[in-house]
């Protein structure tokens, strides 16, 4: 959409080639500011877990016995990234992933659907992260109201795709 193109991929390419911004940074970097609840989420999985981060923007939530796969619609920034062995990268659309279907373990889509301009593509990108889950898997997913965070969480029913969709507070 021309409204997301403009105010949202633009603002992110204009932000990632400002010096001194958090996108150009180390995203192993100690003074990166992480959201407790996706930070206990991510705490909390179990070792080997296959984790897409979509939206990862400074992808500052890894684990050296996980594997993650960040992804982002904002090169400037992701090439900006220093990331751990057991990261990778791409570029990729919330609404399009490149992941085979029942193939991801966890997901993190933090302060992600906010951004998006219609309930229709919220819903678009909530049934994507669905797609790609193993069946009975959980996505942490944070989104940002204005200045309060409401966390909610996600179950896959089987192999259907179905989504139950319930807030936590």
């Amino acid at each position: 959409m021309d409204i997301e193109k403009k105010y949202v991929q633009e603002a992110y390419k204009c932000l990632a080639s400002l010096p001194g911004t958090v996108y150009c940074r180390n995203a192993n970097r100690k003074s990166a500011i992480r959201w407790v609840n996706v930070q206990k989420f991510v705490n909390q999985l179990p070792l080997g877990t296959i984790v897409i981060d979509i939206g990862c923007g400074e992808a500052k939530y890894h684990r050296s016995d996980c594997f993650f796969m960040d992804c982002d619609t904002c090169l400037e920034m992701l090439a900006q990234l220093q990331l751990p062995p057991m990261v990778d990268l791409q570029l990729a659309d919330a609404l399009n992933l490149p992941y085979r279907s029942n193939s991801i373990d966890a997901a993190l889509l933090v302060s992600v659907l906010h951004h998006f301009t219609t309930l229709d593509r919220r819903k678009r990108a909530l049934t994507e992260v669905a797609r790609c889950l193993r069946p009975r898997q959980w996505p942490s997913i944070d989104i940002c109201l204005g200045i309060r965070t409401t966390k909610w969480e996600i179950s896959v029913a089987g192999r259907t795709g179905a989504l139950s969709i319930a807030s936590l507070r």
